[in-house]
């Protein structure tokens, strides 16, 4: 029986005909003649009809558990990829203290950028990137086999010493093989993998961990970010694959099916009005009619243009606003009252929290221009632009805060005064994340925030006349950025540069720095707070902390018809977004002797 298939795949075919261990010539096959049963997604799933697509989605774990093997396809590549194999297999020999043959000829090739280059290839493969092959990864019994043009070698090996040998990443790139941005997502895939397949076959695996680990994957379809994870889950948390649903009423029935199933707020800084764009500040009501209810995550949504929630950075597990009560339980509630603005399809979310405080102020948006230098520049000056200007609303809290400063009440601009705002300034642009990282940043640092941005400031202040003018492209203004951190003098009556210490720390500050603030707004407080939110975040936004939660929210309150806002306490809101809130990130505004929890109901 002959029928036609994709060049991709036909190829693919003709490659496992020839398929061996290691490396093997094209004119040794490995087919017997003998009949073999091959499932092919290509061949087996109709992908014109939705209704057998929904159910093929069921079938994937029996599908990949029942497999004898499994093999990925990596595409053809040129027979002098043996350099980027030779690479491979000295590092996995090292890191396993297996016996390697030293020779002239490996310590050549560990050394040749060609070789690694070679190497890169393999990494440049959208497989990488792509939300299916976590569950092709995770649920075989078997890793599967890569094959990569003559080669084939054990991808669970190749992904495990990835995972496990931390300077990949950089080796890589110091040798010109992947850029720094393709390196950040593969890896960040890679060991999205890697905690799949150990999950599934050594313990539970967690619906909020798996999905966290997709959300840099790329698919097609969006609904696919959740309907490719479903056979990794429990029978209890998993919703059936439907493609006759639009992707609205998909990411709908999945939100309220994790808020049954007692995870409704593990997804809350997933979501808000700062990952809708336009919609969510100042779009018309037809926008966002059509758009979805404020707590729903919309997983067709891309990093680019919206902020990375505070808990998907390193070191952000210390992090505990809500910390001190249990955490609260959520329920789908009922519908509007009559004559209320609807956003969207779905219930509305019932929980219980604490309206804390009001935004009073907020300082410009970070990272919505292509200038990175001018961006920066503003960022390490917003002391003296923003928070200066809103000192006297600040000053009561952190004098209160600050038992150094208490006694300078008479003159605010004492230097203590001074100390401690500016303490507070450089720990909220990094979101207070120097502790607690993990590699490649410092383990430790010997500068603390505010020393850190006074060297980043005095390395800036003389920067490129055509970079601040804004006539150079984004690449190259980073580069000249790192150029002026690496050359300015520590001492300015020296003519040396920074030392590798201190470069290392700047290094991970500025990163930090740049990925907090990026598409976000400094805020401050009624009650006199410094902080750090959402680039849609407004004056009369309140900030709301939810017992059991990580980081506070900033909610919008919205009103109903005919009743006055006041009366109500607020009850119902729209979720605008995640927040970091100096002095309100460890449980203290749940100390309060104020504290009063109320019924919150967001849209």
């Amino acid at each position: 029986m002959r029928f036609a298939v994709h060049e991709s795949l036909c190829e693919a075919l003709h490659r496992y005909r020839r398929l061996g261990s290691g490396y093997e010539t094209r004119d040794e096959p490995r087919w017997n003649g003998k009949a073999e049963y091959i499932w092919a997604d290509g061949v087996c799933i109709d992908q014109s009809s939705l209704k057998e697509k929904g159910e093929q989605v069921a079938l994937m774990q029996d599908i990949y558990q029942r497999a004898r093997r499994v093999f990925v396809d990596f595409g053809d590549t040129m027979d002098d990829w043996i350099g980027g194999w030779a690479v491979l297999h000295h590092v996995r020999c090292t890191i396993h203290d297996v016996g390697v043959i030293e020779t002239s000829d490996s310590h050549r090739v560990l050394q040749e950028q060609r070789a690694w280059q070679r190497l890169g290839e393999l990494l440049d493969a959208p497989w990488f990137l792509r939300t299916w092959v976590i569950q092709e990864m995770a649920v075989p019994e078997q890793a599967p086999t890569a094959m990569f043009g003559p080669y084939s070698f054990d991808l669970g090996a190749l992904l495990g010493l990835f995972s496990s040998f931390p300077q990949w990443p950089s080796r890589l790139a110091s040798m010109g093989a992947v850029s720094s941005d393709g390196r950040r997502e593969v890896f960040y895939t890679i060991r999205a993998m890697e905690d799949a397949r150990a999950s599934f076959h050594y313990g539970a695996i967690s619906p909020v961990r798996l999905i966290r680990n997709i959300i840099k994957t790329n698919t097609t379809d969006p609904r696919d970010r959740l309907f490719g994870i479903m056979s990794l889950m429990k029978p209890e948390h998993r919703i059936q694959a439907n493609y006759t649903l639009p992707k609205e009423a998909v990411f709908t029935l999945f939100a309220e099916h994790m808020v049954r199933s007692g995870f409704g707020s593990d997804f809350l800084d997933m979501a808000g009005l700062q990952q809708r764009g336009a919609i969510g500040d100042g779009g018309t009501a037809s926008q966002r009619a059509a758009s979805l209810r404020s707590w729903v995550v919309d997983w067709a949504m891309r990093e680019e243009g919206n902020p990375k929630p505070f808990t998907n950075f390193p070191g952000q597990n210390t992090y505990g606003a809500g910390e001190g009560f249990a955490k609260v339980g959520m329920s789908l509630d009922e519908p509007l009252p009559s004559g209320m603005f609807d956003p969207g399809p779905g219930l509305v979310l019932k929980t219980t929290g604490l309206i804390y405080d009001t935004v009073k102020a907020t300082s410009h948006i970070y990272g919505d221009t292509d200038n990175w230098y001018k961006d920066l520049s503003r960022a390490v000056n917003l002391y003296f632009e923003f928070v200066s200007g809103h000192k006297g609303a600040l000053i009561p809290q952190y004098l209160h805060d600050a038992d150094s400063c208490k006694a300078q009440t008479d003159n605010h601009d004492q230097f203590p005064v001074k100390s401690v705002l500016e303490d507070v300034f450089a720990r909220t642009l990094v979101a207070d994340l120097l502790h607690g990282l993990k590699p490649p940043f410092p383990y430790t640092f010997t500068m603390t925030p505010a020393e850190l941005l006074q060297e980043l400031r005095h390395s800036l202040k003389n920067g490129p006349p055509r970079t601040r003018e804004g006539a150079t492209t984004i690449e190259e203004s980073r580069e000249e950025v790192w150029t002026l951190i690496m050359t300015t003098p520590t001492d300015p009556g020296t003519s040396s540069g920074h030392g590798t210490a201190v470069i290392s720390e700047l290094s991970a500050f500025l990163t930090l720095m740049t990925r907090c603030l990026e598409h976000r707004r400094l805020v401050v407080t009624g009650r006199g707070f410094l902080g750090m939110a959402s680039k849609i975040t407004r004056v009369g936004d309140v900030i709301c902390i939810i017992p059991g939660t990580k980081t506070p929210y900033a909610l919008r309150p919205v009103a109903v018809p005919g009743e006055d806002l006041d009366e109500r306490n607020g009850e119902y809101y729209e979720l605008v977004g995640d927040a970091y809130i100096d002095g309100l990130m460890h449980g203290e505004a749940l100390k309060s002797p104020d504290l009063e929890l109320c019924t919150i109901r967001l849209i």
